[in-house]
């Protein structure tokens, strides 16, 4: 039987054509095994690889930090991984795609008490971007057609806020937790004008927010 050149060259291409688009790519768990110091401190790159083989036989185990508490994978995905690094403090470490390349977000949460998040940006080389997002403010939290009335309101004096990124719509939500803060005898009557939650998404410069199609 005669070698078909053609034929096997196509049966190349079309085997390559199966392959997954992400085939090979980094993971979010990559990401936290390789964080440097700078971004994650308290856990050394063996005791990270643990946590993760922990998580994905389902094993129930906690692994020392060295702040002498404990830390536990408690998500992975392929493109989130979120820590409990403590049992006020979780880390997410989220693949965010930007244009043709690919954004690291790290997400913190600190329970102060009430849940509140900061989000810093990276390359994939752990290089931190230039433009890192604001995080919004309590007029963020007021919708447009209130913002009239809120300047003239007792609001509260900060904005509390625990984020999480949304992989499916690459975008991150972020859950108003303010109210938390108050005890009902001291809330201002502006906190009632301050949205539940706002989705939002890093345009390269800043988070804009995503208008939903709901309201």
């Amino acid at each position: 039987m005669k070698f078909n050149l053609k034929a096997y060259a196509a049966a190349i291409m079309m085997a390559a054509a199966l392959v997954p688009q992400y085939a090979g790519a980094l993971t979010a768990a990559d990401y936290f095994v390789s964080a440097p110091p700078e971004v994650l401190l308290i856990l050394d790159e063996n005791t990270r690889l643990d946590m993760i083989d922990y998580f994905s036989h389902g094993l129930p185990n906690t692994s020392a930090n060295s702040l002498k508490g404990r830390s536990r994978v408690i998500l992975n995905e392929p493109q989130k991984i979120e820590v409990e690094l403590s049992r006020d403090a979780t880390m997410q470490i989220a693949l965010v795609p930007y244009k043709s390349d690919t954004l690291v977000a790290v997400i913190e949460t600190v329970l102060t008490p009430v849940a509140d998040s900061s989000v810093r940006i990276y390359d994939t080389d752990w290089n931190a971007v230039r433009n890192q997002p604001t995080l919004p403010g309590v007029s963020d939290f007021v919708s447009p057609e209130r913002q009239k009335e809120a300047k003239n309101a007792e609001m509260p004096d900060m904005a509390f806020m625990r984020i999480s990124f949304n992989p499916a719509t690459n975008t991150f939500n972020v859950q108003n937790t303010t109210a938390g803060y108050y005890d009902e005898s001291d809330r201002p009557d502006g906190l009632a004008m301050m949205r539940t939650s706002l989705d939002l998404r890093y345009n390269g410069t800043n988070f804009e927010e995503v208008k939903s199609n709901t309201k």
